[in-house]
């Protein structure tokens, strides 16, 4: 049993250890994601920067280029027009980058978008420096102012473009954040599960060990227990051993078979047809009946016993079978050849016995009933004058 608890205890602590490295691996996993995502924001954070700077160079040429079309009135009024609604729609598109910029220092994913918007600096970049180019041709060839229109009319188009495709990867990162609070929240979940089971585990292993101090108090108690019993079965001459000590005959015990009570003992005896064997001396005698009893009773699920008796100033002994029964107590039968008895087994007293029906709870220990029994069975001593009387008693569980 100690063996079995001790194993209980390793497999508990290998769980706890388990169970206490994945949460830690959780938490450094937890620990560098933050990080990555702090550095990720401060990126950004300079790249609107960047942006935002190139955006006010792009107004001021912008504001340059409308001064110098103020001489060509309803050309210049045209552009100005049109560089006003392009103005307007890159007001809209940098709100609407901002919003998506917000929402993405959010996600894991930053980085991969972070690279998207240098891309989008590097080309607004590059139109400032188209821009300062139309500034210095308008300024030179005013007739190209035209052609500039359309230019910018065709760039208006673009940007629009760019802008609803801007939303639409707003919209997606959008559900690529609810999807990754989703599963922050599963997680979390998750932990808080695994540190119920830990408490459990540590509650189970607390009284796993307590149970382990009361098994060891109730095997001491039981020990000390078994000594006063034999000592008190020795002061009554009897003598306890197993099964496999009985020297004349092989025993088959069922390490299923229970104790009876006294109704299923004699509902057994009924059924079993042992006591019509023939008997021959030497051959199948008591021996042989006491063993078929006993190996009968053990495969149809009864704990029995053989026991065997030895008399006073007698050579031979008998053997029989002893049933400790759940209401009767300890009963002894006798089922060499018809018809089945029971006895009354008792150091310093005869041997008698009686059928099955004459017993009662009552008398089956009442010595002076069995005293003064008119009609029993009995076994007569060698010497052809008298009733054998018990010396010892020896019971093979």
């Amino acid at each position: 049993m100690s063996k079995k608890v001790a194993v209980i205890i390793s497999v508990i602590f290998l769980a706890f250890v388990g169970v206490l490295v994945w949460t830690i691996q959780t938490r450094n996993q937890l620990t560098d994601t933050r990080d990555a995502l702090s550095s990720t924001r401060a990126q950004l954070l300079v790249t609107t920067t960047e942006l935002d700077e190139t955006i006010g160079k792009l107004a001021d040429a912008t504001n340059e280029l409308t001064s110098t079309k103020s001489e060509l009135a309803s050309t210049k009024s045209e552009l100005a027009s049109t560089k006003t609604e392009l103005a307007s729609t890159k007001t809209e598109l940098t709100s609407t980058k901002t919003e998506l910029a917000s929402t993405k220092t959010e996600l894991t994913s930053t980085k991969s978008e972070l690279a998207s918007t240098k891309s989008e600096l590097a080309s607004t970049k590059t139109e400032l420096t188209s821009t300062k180019t139309e500034l210095a041709s308008t300024k030179t060839e005013l007739t190209s102012t035209k052609s500039e229109l359309a230019s910018t009319k065709s760039e208006l188009a673009s940007t629009k473009t760019e802008l609803t495709s801007t939303k639409t990867e707003l919209t997606s990162t959008k559900s690529q954040l609810t999807s990754t609070k989703s599963e922050l929240a599963s997680t979390k979940s998750e932990l808080t599960s695994t540190k119920t089971e830990l408490t459990s585990t540590q509650n189970q292993l607390k009284s796993a060990q307590q149970g382990s101090s009361d098994i060891q108090a109730r095997l001491s108690s039981t020990q000390q227990q078994l000594a006063v019993a034999q000592e008190t079965l020795k002061g009554l001459g009897i003598t306890l051993s197993a099964s496999n000590d009985c020297y004349d005959v092989v025993l088959v015990d069922n390490l299923k078979a229970t104790n009876p009570t006294w109704s299923q003992l004699m509902n057994f005896l009924s059924q079993d047809q042992t006591e019509n064997h023939t008997y021959i001396k030497d051959v199948y005698d008591c021996s042989q009946f006491s063993r078929d009893v006993h190996n009968h009773a053990e495969a149809a699920g009864i704990r029995a016993a053989e026991m065997v008796v030895r008399f006073k100033d007698e050579l031979s002994g008998h053997a029989l079978n002893a049933f400790l029964t759940t209401d009767y107590g300890l009963v002894y039968v006798s089922c060499t050849e018809p018809p089945d008895t029971i006895a009354r087994v008792k150091v310093g007293k005869e041997y008698r016995a009686v059928e099955l029906y004459r017993i009662t709870g009552t008398n089956i220990r009442d010595d002076y009933w069995w005293d003064t029994l008119g009609s029993y069975y009995y076994i007569r001593s060698s010497t052809g004058d008298g009733h054998r009387v018990t010396s010892s008693i020896r019971i093979y569980w």
